[in-house]
């Protein structure tokens, strides 16, 4: 029965939803046709004067002239000129009557990032973005490349050193993606050319960079120079700051470090080791860092996870997996996964490094600790996909995880939702009794913050933004040792599992 009456809340919702939406076209639809008829309507002085003094209705005249703006399947319309009583100002009033169409509403959703009319005004260069973020593409020569530090992460190549030389060209947290026109895949290609190169570069989002910050406690003025390097001044493409400005710190050395404002990320360049500075980290609005989905195989955990990032990439991400076996054709080191040595990867289990490995066609897999904490570190919640066993992992003051129990509806139900695999009943029987064990006898399913039953991917997702959101404003019950810094945590133990197919 709860079940139902979130379902019908949520029908109620989106029925609000698009009437307010249907409202909103209207309007706009009477203010158009509103302009229209005012751009067409030449009444002299006289004319008017005796129309605010009867305010009767113009649609006869109108419609004798050119004025034929009217719609057969309207059912009225008038028009009339009255005056403000206060502040003296003229207003064309206008009323409309207009049957409603009697199928379902639907509402248009808004123009997508690459949709083909983006695309056009793309390439009609009315840009969405400001200059400072558009990519760009410069001519270096190679003994200025030799200034340059570059990291890979998140599958990019970012510039987070550089000369104040080479600063001239390249900014501290450009993302290198062309070299002489080809995709640049290896930090060797920034050594190799033997002439002037060009470099097609584009600015690194928050997450594509070092996750260090800092926050400034001085105002600070920057010096600049441009010419004369050998100066006691800061080299070109130094900025200024104020105290609480948030930087992000992309490398240091022994006079100043590299940084960008956050708030602002084309704003980069040098900064002096002198200014005041404290280490800062972002903390996620939710208040807790890991959102663990558990539940028994087949009820859609891995897409629902999918969807939720998706959704709101910049409130939440997955971990890069390790493995230790060769990458693929086509396969990135910190993107598809962290390709690592077998026993630099048997060396963290035994240091107790991972969440949860497998082992499967005698290569292993897994997640390390580090990598849920990068994701936390960026001011994200950390979404996993795990086994239950690896809750024990992860259920500390360090992660604060949020479980959900993703589960199965029952068969009948399950049957009606995927009658295209009604060939494969066995399965499905096989799903929901796997998922009503899994709810009723696992310990962590019994500790659960949120319960969903995945009848719609759609509806489960909204469900748990819905919850999550809820924790912003109400109040959360954690465990007590979760606060106590004194609290000995149980030893950590290794969660060994079978990777999935």
């Amino acid at each position: 029965m709860a079940d139902d009456e979130d379902f019908l809340s949520e029908m109620r919702g989106n029925a609000g939803r698009l009437s307010d939406c249907l409202s909103s076209l209207l309007h706009r639809i009477e203010q158009l046709e509103t302009q229209k008829i005012i751009k067409n309507i030449e009444i002299n002085s006289n004319h008017n004067e005796e129309i605010l003094s009867s305010p009767t209705t113009i649609t006869d005249k109108l419609l004798n002239g050119k004025g034929k703006f009217y719609d057969s399947q309207l059912t009225s319309r008038r028009e009339y000129l009255s005056v403000d009583p206060f502040s003296g100002q003229r207003k064309l009033v206008t009323i409309i009557e207009r049957p409603l169409p009697s199928g379902p509403l639907r509402a248009q959703s808004p123009t997508q990032l690459n949709s083909p009319e983006t695309e056009q005004l793309i390439q009609n260069k009315k840009h969405l973005l400001a200059s400072a973020y558009e990519s760009r593409i410069v001519e270096i020569q190679p003994n200025l490349l030799e200034g340059l530090e570059v990291e890979q992460i998140c599958g990019q190549f970012v510039a987070v050193k550089v000369t104040p030389e080479l600063s001239k060209f390249i900014r501290p947290g450009d993302t290198l993606v062309e070299l002489d026109g080809q995709p640049f895949i290896n930090k060797k290609q920034i050594y190799q050319p033997k002439g002037a190169v060009q470099i097609k570069l584009v600015l690194s989002d928050l997450y594509s960079a070092p996750m260090e910050f800092c926050r400034v406690l001085d105002d600070y003025k920057a010096n600049i120079i441009s010419e004369n390097i050998n100066q006691n001044l800061l080299p070109y493409l130094s900025f200024s700051l104020q105290r609480g400005d948030i930087l992000q710190i992309l490398s240091k050395n022994e006079n100043y470090f590299q940084a960008r404002k956050v708030n602002d990320l084309s704003t980069s360049g040098f900064v002096p080791n002198n200014i005041r500075t404290r280490p800062v980290a972002m903390l996620c609005p939710y208040g807790r860092r890991v959102i663990a989905l558990i539940g028994a195989n087949g009820v859609g955990r891995r897409s629902l996870k999918k969807m939720l990032i998706e959704y709101r990439p910049y409130e939440f991400a997955g971990v890069v997996p390790i493995t230790s076996r060769a990458p693929k054709q086509g396969e990135q080191h910190g993107r598809e996964y962290f390709f690592e040595r077998k026993e630099d990867v048997l060396q963290l289990i035994r240091d107790r490094q991972m969440i949860e490995w497998g082992e499967y066609n005698d290569q292993l897999y897994g997640t390390t600790a580090e990598s849920v904490r990068q994701v936390i570190r960026s001011g994200r919640v950390c979404v996993l996909d795990c086994s239950p066993k690896a809750i024990s992992s992860l259920y500390n003051s360090e992660f604060m995880p949020f479980i959900v129990v993703v589960a199965s509806p029952e068969l009948d139900e399950l049957i009606q939702l995927n009658k295209e695999q009604t060939n494969n009943l066995d399965n499905l029987k096989n799903i929901c009794e796997q998922s009503c064990k899994f709810v009723n006898e696992n310990e962590w399913a019994k500790q659960a913050d949120l319960l969903l039953i995945n009848r719609n991917r759609d509806i489960s997702l909204r469900r748990l933004l819905d919850a999550l959101e809820s924790l912003k404003s109400e109040s959360q019950w954690i465990p007590l040792e979760w606060l106590q810094t004194n609290f000995q945590a149980p030893p950590q133990q290794t969660t060994k599992v079978t990777k999935r197919k």
